[in-house]
């Protein structure tokens, strides 16, 4: 629940089979979440009214990545203020982890993997991309375990980190 809250009805009446029911919000995280390792996991219920009743059974669930807005474009994407590479997660991982990034304008991007000699590995992307917050799942099945890098190059920015495949 969001903030300790109780839940909140989105709607009334009869449910069906291929009935949308949408919802947003936001909310605040505590100062001291690292935003880029926290999942939202939302639920839709059927209730009678009687909290502890029996009837009351989940419907859906949905996890997804948390979002962080700065500022808004004016196209209405969200664009980042700075450049960044977060630390992946999990950290270590088996075999695949999450790598977060913010590109704060447009323009050609770079994402490498590299073993621990320094051999590129895996050449996620190398190309142009549009500002915004990205995240990839690599997938690290086809590697050995051990100590490799990611690096990430933009603009004037260049940004490596270490991830550890644990298999």
């Amino acid at each position: 629940m969001v903030n300790g809250a109780t839940g909140e009805s989105i709607s009334t009446g009869h449910w069906a089979q291929g009935v949308v029911k949408s919802k947003s919000w936001t909310t605040t995280l505590d100062a001291s979440w690292v935003w880029y390792n926290c999942n939202a996991n939302a639920f839709a219920y059927f209730n009678d009214g009687n909290f502890s009743s029996s009837t009351s059974f989940t419907l859906q669930t949905q996890k997804m990545n948390v979002n962080v807005v700065t500022e808004t474009g004016n196209n209405g994407q969200y664009v980042p203020e700075n450049y960044n590479l977060a630390q992946n997660y999990p950290n270590p991982f088996n075999p695949t982890t999450n790598i977060h990034f913010s590109i704060p304008k447009d323009g050609n991007v770079s994402l490498k993997i590299y073993d621990i000699l320094g051999n590129e590995v895996s050449k996620y992307f190398d190309g142009f991309m549009k500002a915004g917050m990205y995240n990839v799942e690599f997938d690290g099945s086809n590697l050995a375990s051990g100590i490799y890098f990611y690096k990430i190059v933009a603009d004037n920015f260049t940004s490596t980190k270490k991830m550890i495949l644990s298999k």
